[in-house]
């Protein structure tokens, strides 16, 4: 039996408990068993943990603190992954359709930069003098 006394759990409690001593592990330590080494190695390095050293460490194994690290690199990921919701492939095969200004284009030279600039000081020169007109129109 476990280290739980039964009179403060529930029947569900107890019943996961007992499921657990059957199978010898908790849920997540049986995750982290059923996981392939890349997807472990990957959890190490997000978790700061020497893959070398942990990818093949059972969880029981490790300390509170690498497992809290392991924790936190899961929690961390997995709000990365929920942000990133574009898993439709035509979405991905479309990407190169509109390229945007791309990074290995050179950004604007000092000369251009100050070209532009002096374009939008005339444009807003023109915008103002036109709106004056407007106003002292309605006067």
């Amino acid at each position: 039996m476990t280290a739980y006394r039964e009179i403060t759990q529930s029947a569900g409690e107890l019943a996961i408990n007992n499921m657990r001593d059957m199978v010898g592990c908790t849920r997540i330590a049986s995750w982290w068993n059923g996981l392939t080494k890349s997807s472990r190695e990957g959890l190490c390095r997000t978790a700061a943990l020497k893959p070398a050293v942990y990818w093949n460490k059972a969880l029981e194994e490790m300390s509170d603190d690498e497992r809290e690290a392991i924790r936190r690199a899961v929690v961390e990921l997995k709000s990365a992954l929920a942000s990133f919701a574009a898993t439709d492939r035509s979405e991905w095969l479309h990407v190169a359709d509109y390229p945007g200004q791309r990074h290995d284009e050179p950004a604007m030279t000092a000369q251009q930069q100050a070209k532009r600039q002096e374009y939008l000081e005339q444009q807003a020169l023109m915008i103002q003098r036109k709106a004056e007109m407007v106003k002292a129109a309605q006067l």
